[in-house]
């Protein structure tokens, strides 16, 4: 090869090369235009104090806007200030995200960018997402002035997004959190969940109900009665007894209840047409929730159709309070309904402590045998409470403590299998207890076990028959009976 040969293509290999350069550094620019490098910035886009601000307005891409503007009934005066949120300019009715509201005013009044993309032209906008922003956010001074922000894009790496203001060339990056507040749809802005007092102290009163009749009504009871030493509600519904509520369960059945979450949202309806409660199967319900607070408060909610045909995971709520239809999780709103009345109340015919019980009496085949606790106060402790010394008995004996003790227990322990349904019964009874507190103020329970068939027998307490026990656990305690007075020790059932 000779030498005018090879420096010709020495010189098209350096040009070629030039020209790789030239493309990569530009690729580098652009993607780094594109991708929000530019360079750090710590400018302040606005600063205003939020006493100077008379509202906020969001407006975004589809049409939408809504108006935070403050609230001066909640509003406590300084800095403290509270937030109210109008949508479209009209629904001003609508419960809010009080705090997205605050943060929506802070975020427009004091906007810092965290990285500058200098200059750029109308004709690169649309590289920004700034030709049709995702929102323009126009902050309304009370001295009659205003700006207005132009929020864009997310930049790529998560690094913010783009922002432009009105009297400035610069286009900006600003900090993820600010871009997503500032770009929140007006369903973002509103209630995110149904709530409901979510403590046992703060109910008065519970209800649930099913379609086809089911429901469960529980309600407060303030004294502690000897036979209910553990909780202060009851179920009064559908029995005319009331029994008591399972503490334990009652806290999950509340807890589950405290906060549904909104999943969507129907109402209101911004083209202005009617909104019919059967669309919705909200005029015949499958479930009815309400709770009566001790305050007073009220909080109603009536379960509709399934949002699809597909799923069952949602369903519509309509929202007594606001008289607003929402979408929430269908599973959560039906919990109550996999608690019947028997799991939701004591599994257990009768609760007492032993220390609060003086006597039981069994009466059964003709035989009467009489459980005796005495107990004696000995003087206060260190800290003034009384001490005791107990003696039982069986009989006029005195047997071993541990054997009473779970006697006892199998006199308590029989277990409610189900509502009495007029199912018929054997006349005499199987067993009839009789518990005397010590406390004279307190009513004897006397309750009667009769046979309906080998598995079950009719529960008649202080006069009426609501539930139904096992002629097992019946034949247990008096089995239980013979066998302390035989020396021996009773099976433990609780």
């Amino acid at each position: 090869m000779n030498k005018r040969l090879r420096s010709i293509l020495v010189t098209l290999c350096v040009g070629v090369l030039a020209l790789v350069v030239f493309f990569v550094v530009q690729t580098v620019i652009n993607n780094q235009t594109s991708s929000g490098e530019g360079k750090e910035s710590n400018k302040q886009i606005t600063k205003y104090e939020v006493g100077d601000v008379a509202s906020v307005k969001v407006e975004l891409a589809n049409g939408e806007y809504y108006f935070v503007t403050e609230d001066a009934v909640a509003s406590q005066g300084g800095s403290n200030v509270a937030y109210k949120v109008t949508f479209n300019g009209v629904y001003e009715g609508l419960e809010y995200n009080a705090s997205l509201a605050k943060q929506v005013v802070a975020y427009a009044s004091v906007l810092s960018a965290s990285r500058d993309m200098g200059v750029q032209t109308q004709e690169n906008w649309g590289v920004f997402g700034l030709e049709n922003p995702a929102s323009t956010v126009t902050i309304l001074l009370t001295n009659g002035t205003s700006t207005k922000l132009y929020i864009g894009n997310s930049a790529s790496g998560g690094l913010g997004y783009y922002c432009r203001v009105d009297g400035d060339d610069h286009v900006y990056v600003v900090l993820p959190i600010y871009g997503e507040t500032l770009t929140k749809s007006a369903n973002d802005m509103r209630l995110s969940l149904l709530t409901t007092e979510n403590t046992v102290e703060a109910i008065e009163s519970m209800e649930w109900e099913y379609k086809g009749g089911k429901f469960i009504r529980i309600y407060r009871d303030m004294e502690v009665s000897v036979f209910n030493p553990h909780v202060n509600f009851f179920i009064k519904e559908p029995w005319d007894m009331a029994f008591p509520v399972n503490g334990d369960t009652m806290q999950m059945f509340i807890e589950n209840m405290a906060a549904l979450e909104i999943l969507g949202y129907v109402t209101p309806k911004i083209d202005g047409t009617e909104v019919k409660l059967s669309d919705y199967g909200l005029d015949d319900p499958w479930g009815y929730y309400k709770v009566v607070c001790v305050d007073g408060t009220v909080i109603e909610y009536s379960f509709g159709n399934d949002v699809s045909e597909d799923s069952d995971y949602e369903c519509y709520v309509l929202d007594h309070n606001s008289n607003q239809i929402y979408i929430v999780n269908k599973t959560k709103a039906a919990y109550p309904g996999q608690h019947d009345h028997l799991e939701l109340t004591s599994p257990y015919v009768v609760l007492a402590n032993l220390n609060d019980i003086e006597s039981v009496k069994a009466e059964y085949d003709g035989k009467t045998s009489i459980f005796m606790h005495k107990r004696q106060s000995e003087g206060l402790d260190e800290e003034g409470r009384i001490i005791y010394s107990h003696t039982y008995t069986l009989d006029g004996m005195t047997y071993d403590d541990m054997a009473m003790g779970l006697l006892y227990r199998n006199a308590i322990g029989m277990r409610i299998q189900n509502q009495y349904r007029s199912a018929e019964y054997e006349k005499t009874p199987m067993l009839t207890l009789t518990f005397t507190p010590f406390d004279t103020t307190e009513e004897a329970r006397v309750i009667s076990f009769y046979k309906i068939n080998n598995d079950l027998c009719a529960v008649e307490i202080n006069g009426v028959i609501n539930v139904m026990a096992s002629v097992t656990d019946v034949n247990d305690y008096i089995e239980a009976i013979q066998i302390v007075k035989d020396g021996g020790k009773p099976d433990y059932k609780l």
